[in-house]
């Protein structure tokens, strides 16, 4: 029922080692969920939303305008009860402007 320190999951370690994938928090990151009026329905004409499978030149990377905001989210969380999305390739989305505690982003370094 709550958040858990970084790497404190052996146990769900992916088949490379990379841990915390999944079920802590969602993972917002830069990738383009869709191109939205700003209603979040993405069902307007000209809306659109990209699909699988990942294709890296189809857009999805690019911010082409000031309606690009709406990011994916990756990995799930504990706060979603739904195990569709308790894995790494789940995929939601949200707003930069948005407040939730399930909700956060990955720092990186190689």
């Amino acid at each position: 029922n709550q958040t858990a320190d970084v790497g404190s999951i052996a146990a769900g370690a992916s088949w490379v080692g990379a841990l915390d994938l999944s079920g802590n928090v969602w993972e917002w990151v830069s990738t383009i969920y869709g191109i939205d009026n700003g209603n979040g329905n993405f069902s307007d004409s000209g809306e659109l939303t990209y699909a699988y499978p990942y294709v890296d030149d189809d857009g999805r990377e690019q911010i082409v305008d000031n309606r690009t905001y709406i990011r994916v989210l990756r990995g799930g969380s504990w706060g979603i009860s739904d195990p569709t999305y308790l894995r790494a390739a789940g995929r939601g989305w949200y707003t930069p402007d948005g407040d939730n505690f399930y909700v956060s982003v990955r720092c990186a370094r190689s």
